[in-house]
């Protein structure tokens, strides 16, 4: 429902009228040079689109709504009961997406939205823009990361145990029954992944050395794990490699 636009050497913005959104577009052969500063791609885009309409993120007259100040860590936790803004773990939002409504129309800094480890996943198809037709777009010139409250990341060793045991020296003190696991094989041309397998954490008997997971990948040197808790999407078991975990 929305197109992020990130300026950068040879892109610009335009905006659809059909589909009430801005879009990012990279110049052609031809074209205006690519090196525009980005504040000039900015203010043309909007001057040349004044009748916009005008909304929490519209644009209108020529002017910007509201722009990011300053990094900024946005909090998620499904059982949080206080006021809602996302400042801390006690007034921290209850939904991804009411975090991400919470967003200012140009974000110029790092923002993170940190989703707490709920009793059950976060199961919500998330869009940057709720309201595509009152709020045209977010423009992302810095960067927005969604991720879970904890993960552990590290390299596979050579000694593992066998399919579906990880092995990193020291590195699972905190690991737990029923985390989940991403296993991604690295082993490919130019050290691209060439497999990869979801899995969960049934035995960590062999902490902080070694895991034990459901999977039957045997993971050798140059694959990697991801351990993650707050599980944002997916299926129950961790089988649809199509979703985004954390």
């Amino acid at each position: 429902d929305v197109t992020i636009a990130a300026l950068a050497d040879g892109h610009f913005l335009s905006y659809s009228a059909g589909l009430g959104y801005w879009q990012n577009r990279l110049l052609a052969e031809g074209d205006i040079p690519a090196t525009i500063a980005r504040d000039a791609e900015i203010t043309d885009a909007i001057n040349a689109h004044k009748d916009l309409t005008t909304g929490v993120h519209g644009v209108g007259a020529g002017t910007i709504g509201s722009v990011s100040t300053a990094n900024k860590t946005i909090r998620v936790d499904k059982a949080a009961t206080g006021e809602g803004d996302g400042t801390s773990w006690t007034d921290a939002f209850t939904t991804i997406q009411d975090a991400v409504n919470s967003l200012e129309d140009i974000i110029l800094h790092a923002y993170i939205i940190t989703v707490r480890k709920g009793a059950t996943p976060y199961r919500e198809q998330v869009e940057l823009n709720s309201l595509p037709a009152v709020n045209p777009s977010h423009l992302i010139l810095g960067s927005l990361t969604i991720e879970g409250e904890y993960y552990w990341y590290g390299d596979c060793e050579v000694n593992v145990g066998g399919a579906g045991e990880i092995t990193d020296t020291g590195a699972f003190a905190d690991v737990l029954v029923g985390d989940k696991v991403f296993i991604l094989d690295r082993n490919g041309a130019n050290n691209r992944a060439q497999d990869c397998e979801f899995c969960v954490v049934d035995d960590i008997s062999n902490v902080p050395n070694r895991i034990g997971t459901d999977g039957m990948k045997t993971p050798t040197t140059k694959w990697k794990y991801v351990v993650v808790r707050t599980e944002i999407s997916g299926s129950d078991d961790g089988t649809n490699g199509g979703t985004a975990r954390d």
